[in-house]
């Protein structure tokens, strides 16, 4: 199990190519097995969010956050339940389901839920075997202000009181970034790792990979 004083994968700047690579074969094998919990502390493998089920083309968005407490990733959260509802997602040309996965202690999920208003299923792996594996960094770097970022004071204030408490609660290593990773009837299509700890895909980015994948299915059965 990795701890706040193990290294991830990648302390540095990842490359263009390491941040969009997609994982292996060994490495998706390895965290298909890892157990990941829901609100209530029930296991679940991580393989089984994005397995291949039925002969419809269906793809899954998995968004991996930081630490529970992060007001950034809150933020980013947020702007994804606005932006995206379950049933819009799986109205959609290749049916979806958006799910979010955290690194700290899953008595933090219920609350997270509700200071969000998310509308999409949180896990967490506290082991962050899954981080490590997939090549997310670690890092305290604040990179330029993405759009998602809320511009109050409020939200500042709590993003600093959210950071401190990380020091002395289980609500996740405060320097584990996170990405975002998409399937396609159990294939992995597309991933990103963030750079930095305000470094999650912008929203309209995210649209644009969903519209192009369409797009070539629409093609390819043409």
């Amino acid at each position: 199990m990795a701890d706040d004083n193990s290294k991830s994968n990648s302390e540095s700047q990842l490359s263009d190519q390491e941040q969009t690579r997609l994982p292996t074969q060994a490495e998706l094998d390895k965290v298909a097995q890892v157990n990941i919990l829901d609100k209530n502390g029930d296991k679940k493998q991580f393989g089984t969010l994005w397995s291949r089920h039925g002969d419809i083309p269906r793809r899954t968005i998995v968004i991996f956050i930081r630490h529970f407490n992060c007001e950034s990733c809150a933020d980013y959260v947020r702007a994804l339940s606005k932006a995206f509802s379950p049933e819009d997602l799986a109205s959609r040309p290749i049916p979806t389901r958006l799910t979010i996965v955290g690194c700290g202690s899953h008595t933090f999920i219920s609350t997270y839920l509700e200071r969000t208003g998310c509308k999409f299923e949180i896990f967490t792996d506290p082991s962050r075997v899954t981080y490590d594996t997939l090549g997310m960094t670690c890092n305290l770097g604040l990179g330029k202000k993405p759009k998602y970022i809320e511009n109050s004071l409020m939200g500042t204030l709590i993003g600093t009181v959210n950071t401190l408490m990380t020091l002395t609660t289980s609500s996740g290593k405060k320097s584990q970034n996170g990405g975002e990773l998409v399937w396609i009837d159990g294939e992995i299509k597309w991933a990103r790792r963030m750079q930095n700890t305000r470094d999650h895909v912008e929203i309209e980015d995210l649209k644009h990979v969903l519209d192009e994948q369409e797009k070539s299915l629409e093609n390819d059965t043409a």
